[in-house]
This record gives structure tokens, sequence and C-alpha cells, in this order.
């Protein structure tokens, strides 16, 4: 029998990446490049080269796990820097970058970085699985590997009730629509205010919701019993009224959407096919998402925004996917200024450094390669390929990769290895909390801004605060049995 489900689900994993790998052809094969754009089949083949080793690697990885950090980061790599970055090569013209004529010498080494980063990338993450019963998880690990009290769960809701309540002495209640809340909040608060408003302070009760939602899923039967359900039931209307995640940039909303579904739909399932099939999906309603954005109340989302788009012609033409020509125009930057030398790596890592304390500190890279090209508008981001890239050359490009595959690989095996948690009342850990929302946000990090992106987890990672700093007159009151 055990036999037999192996073969089906080997059948299933092989079946949805023929049917991917056919789809992106589909795609490929409608574009019309115009008649006076030349375009090299080396890049073409390099591009579809990339590709196959990607599809290669997520085949192995939906086979592995329901989702993984590494499986989010396949997807992302796919879509931004292999897909999009092929289809867009064959229209002739990146949507922000430019025509392709610009970057004839700067496509083949884009193409060079992101094969470095895939290969090394991938050799990281087989190395630190390899090697997992001959080291010890790290300090890290050992932390987030911890169980989650039933005091911790309650603290965790009554952070997040106080937290529901700033938010809407902001004027958040009722405001459904990313317009409107970026309003409210640069209105009421600006610089690293409105950085903690709009993450720390609103991933806050979404934790609350999670960690009490699996707590009351595979915790004792006794936790649905007395004030955690109807305070669970509470703070789920309080984030619909007032923290919507509708209400955020999509980036937010996917990590969110991922975080609070993927450990009750997708957690026991034997492959990753449905989260593939999820993605997919998501890119045909990811342009409406995005012009949403601009929507004042949620009748005219409603009205005048949802709807289901054609993802060829999204990859080929958005320029929310050009990922591939922001990566070109980053290396024709690096032929006039030179590399950067480890100063945005170090912008990211002291992002929360003020300003007004460091007044050199590093711009994100797509906003800093843009305003030196004369750009008029310059918020855009360069892909994670691209940043050792700006930072080092070539070079730096399959080290910062090899230590990224190496990281994921150690905090997947962790959060996928069995524990002592089943034990406690709650019955979870807590990187069972926070490596959900993780996930999510892997896509964000693929495409960058690495400054960004690395503050947007670094925020609702500090909001695991109140799940583990419990006061101990309430631990005391609350102990597991």
């Amino acid at each position: 029998m055990t036999r037999t489900k192996h073969l089906s689900a080997t059948l299933v994993t092989a079946t949805s990446i023929l049917a991917l790998g056919a789809f992106i052809l589909v795609g490929a094969l409608a574009i019309e490049t115009p008649r006076a754009v030349s375009i090299s089949i080396g890049v073409i083949i390099h591009f579809s080269l990339n590709t196959l080793v990607v599809l290669a690697a997520l085949a192995l990885a939906i086979r592995s796990h329901p989702y993984s950090l590494h499986l989010f980061h396949l997807i992302g790599l796919l879509i931004f820097v292999c897909v999009s970055g092929m289809y867009q090569y064959l229209t002739g013209s990146f949507p922000i970058a430019g025509p392709i004529i610009a970057f004839r010498r700067e496509i083949p080494v884009a193409n060079v970085a992101v094969t470095l980063w895939i290969l090394a990338y991938l050799a990281g993450y087989a190395a630190r699985a390899a090697l997992s019963s001959r080291l010890r998880p790290g300090a890290a690990i050992r932390f987030l590997d911890k169980p989650i009290g039933i005091a911790s769960v309650y603290f965790s809701l009554m952070v997040g009730f106080v937290a529901l309540l700033y938010l809407a002495s902001l004027g958040l209640v009722g405001v459904f629509t990313r317009a409107a809340v970026s309003e409210t909040l640069s209105s009421s608060s600006s610089g690293p205010i409105f950085f903690i408003n709009t993450i720390f302070v609103r991933a806050l009760p979404l934790l609350a919701v999670a960690a009490t939602a699996l707590a009351m899923r595979h915790g004792k039967m006794s936790l649905e019993i007395g004030l955690l359900f109807p305070m669970f039931i509470l703070e789920v209307i309080g984030v619909v009224v007032t923290n919507s995640p509708f209400a955020a940039a999509r980036y937010w909303f996917v990590a969110v959407a991922v975080g609070l579904s993927a450990p009750h739909l997708l957690a026991r399932r034997k492959t990753g096919v449905l989260l593939l099939i999820c993605a997919i999906f998501g890119f045909s309603v990811l342009p409406s998402i995005g012009d949403a954005r601009h929507a004042e109340t949620l009748v005219e989302v409603f009205q005048g925004y949802l709807r289901l788009d054609s993802p060829f012609e999204y990859l080929a033409s958005s320029g929310d996917v050009d990922s591939f020509g922001m990566m070109s125009l980053a290396i024709k930057w690096m032929d006039i200024h030179g590399p950067r030398w480890g100063m945005q790596m170090l912008g990211v890592a002291l992002f929360w450094v003020p300003r007004a304390v460091w007044s050199s500190k590093p711009i994100g890279t797509g906003t800093m390669v843009t305003g030196d090209m004369g750009f008029d508008f310059t918020n855009f981001s360069v892909p994670i390929v691209a940043e050792p890239l700006v930072d080092f050359g070539l070079i730096g490009v399959p080290i910062f990769a090899f230590l990224f595959g190496w990281i994921l690989s150690s905090t997947d095996r962790a959060y996928w290895s069995p524990s002592d948690a089943e034990r406690t009342s709650t019955g979870c850990r807590r990187i069972d909390i926070i490596y959900p929302f993780w996930a999510g946000l892997m896509l964000f990090i693929a495409r960058g801004d690495l400054l960004s992106s690395f503050g947007y987890t670094v925020g609702i990672t500090l909001a695991m605060i109140p799940l583990v700093l419990v006061p101990g007159r309430l631990r005391a009151k609350l102990t597991d049995p």
C-alpha cells in the first residue's frame, strides 16, 4: 500500500511539472516578436536551460513537502528571473528597463548570474540537508523549536486586542482598501512610526490568530473551553474590521494568506502540487489586485478591479515582474559606478538605523539604480540575484546563494521534523507559528528589493514577542498540565 501511494505521488508530481512546462512553452510560442527586433537563439537557449533546472528542482521540492521556504523560493525564481524574463525578451522590450537592444551585453551576464544563483543555491540547500544528521541546529533554530504554552497564546491574544484598539484609534475601522489604509496611516505618522504601524503592529493580532488556531487544532480539546475560543472569534472579527489583509501590499496579503491557511489546508497533503496550482492561478488575479490598490472604497474594488487576466500577457508585459530587466539595468549601472563592496547588504542588515543617525545609509538597490540612470519614478525593485551582483560582481552571487540555500534548508528541516511539542497543551512550537508567514514572504524576497522584503520579514517576526515573553504572573495562572 505504501509503495502504491509513493508511485501515485510520483506520477502526480511528474504530471504537474510536465503540464507546467507545457504551459510555459505555450506562452512562449504565443508571443509575437516584432520584425524590427533581433533576438539571440543563444539567449533563448540559456533562458530555457535555467527554466528547466528550476522545473527539475521544483519536481523534487513538491514531492518532499506540501509547502516550504525552498518551494516558494523556487516558484519565485521561476516567475521573476526565468519565465517573465524570457517572455519579455521575446517581446523585444522590458516593461521598465526598456528595449532589449540597449542591453545586448548585459542580458547574457544577467543570465549567467541567474545560473550561478540557481546552481549555488541548490548546492547549499542539498549540502545542509546531507549534513543534517551530523550538524547540531544553530541557536536560532533551537530557540524556534521550543514549544508554545497556553499562557503565551492567551497573552498574544491580549496584546493583539491592544494592537487592534490602537489601529482603531488611528482611524482604520472599516477601512478595507490599500489606498485608504496608506492615506490614514501616513496622515497619522511618518518615517519609522509609519513602518512600525504598517508591519509590526498589524502583524501582532495576525500572529495571535494563527497561534490560537494552531493551538485549538493540535492541542488538547480542553483548550476550546473557557475564554480561548470566544477570544479567538473576537480577535478574528477585529482583524477583519480593523486590520484586513486585503487592505495591504500584495506580498503582505500573500504572506498573511499563506501564514493563516497553509498549516490547516496544506500541511497534511503529501505533495506541493496544490500549492503550485494556487500559485499559477494567483498570477491570473494578481494584476487586478495590483490595480485595486488605487481604489478608495471596497465598492470600487468589486465594481472596477476584480477580474481574471491572462498570466501569459501579465508575465510578458507587466512591470510588476520585470525583475530580469531590472537586473540587466543594474549591470549597466555597475559598468558606470562599479560594485558597492557590501554597502547594499550592510544597508539591509542595518535597515532599522534611522537616517538621522546614518545620513549615508544605502537606499533600496532598485531605487538607487533607476535614480542614477535618470528615471523620473524610482520606486522599483531588483531581484535577490542582483543584490550580491551589485555588491561584489558575479563572484558574490554563488557565495550568497549557497549561504541562502543553507539557511533555508536548515529552517525547512526544523519545521518539518517531529518534536516534543505534541506533548504540551497547545501541541505547537514557535516555528510552527512564524514559518508559514516566512514561506509566503519568500516570493517577496525573491522579487526584491531585499531592503524592503527583509524589513517586512523582521517586522512580522518581531510580532512573535508576545508568544515568547509572557509575564510570570500570567504564566503561573495558566500553566500547562
